[in-house]
């Protein structure tokens, strides 16, 4: 946001971003918005799971994406549009979107394209009004799966995107 001043000086206002909360507050603050992200989540493929103060949501792959591509699938846009609305009332967390994919092809391939896929997620979230500051994204490729890739089951999990949700606390007085 840009500001006249007069003459011919202009003062830029940067957005802080979110300014955090204290620590004692983390849990419960955590605790409302898995609650909220469950009950969105629900019935979508979404998986919500929770560790300490952190929230894993993992996407799959044939949920999320067109096969070998960074394009959304029909019906993607609205469960984003979900987790957009609940991470936007939630603004005291920040988010690590990553790509995932299988060991199908080679990683000149697959590491641009987990990617994209990351950067379409983080893009799309934006769009929802979800403050860049909070947002950040990676793709890496198919070097984390979660299941065996010798199988079709096993590829199908390993392509994926997570939002990892951490809280943001304020800096110690």
């Amino acid at each position: 946001m840009f500001e006249e001043t007069g003459g011919s000086s202009i003062r830029v206002k940067l957005d802080p971003g979110p300014v955090g909360m204290a620590p004692s507050d983390v849990t419960s603050y955590m605790n409302r918005q898995e609650a909220a992200l469950r009950a969105s989540m629900e019935g979508t493929g979404v998986r919500v799971e929770r560790f300490a103060d952190e929230i894993l949501l993992t996407l799959p792959g044939n949920v999320t994406f067109v096969s070998n591509s960074a394009d959304l699938r029909d019906g993607s846009p609205e469960v984003l549009r979900d987790i957009a609305r609940v991470v936007a009332e939630y603004d005291q967390t920040k988010l690590t979107i990553t790509g995932h994919t299988d060991f199908t092809g080679s990683d000149k391939i697959n590491q641009p394209l987990s990617e994209r896929r990351a950067d379409a997620v983080a893009s799309f979230l934006r769009s929802q009004r979800v403050a860049s500051s909070r947002i950040s994204s990676a793709g890496l490729g198919s070097r984390y799966p979660v299941a065996s890739n010798d199988t079709p089951s096993g590829r199908e999990q390993n392509r994926r995107i997570e939002v990892l949700i951490t809280p943001i606390t304020a800096p110690d007085p």
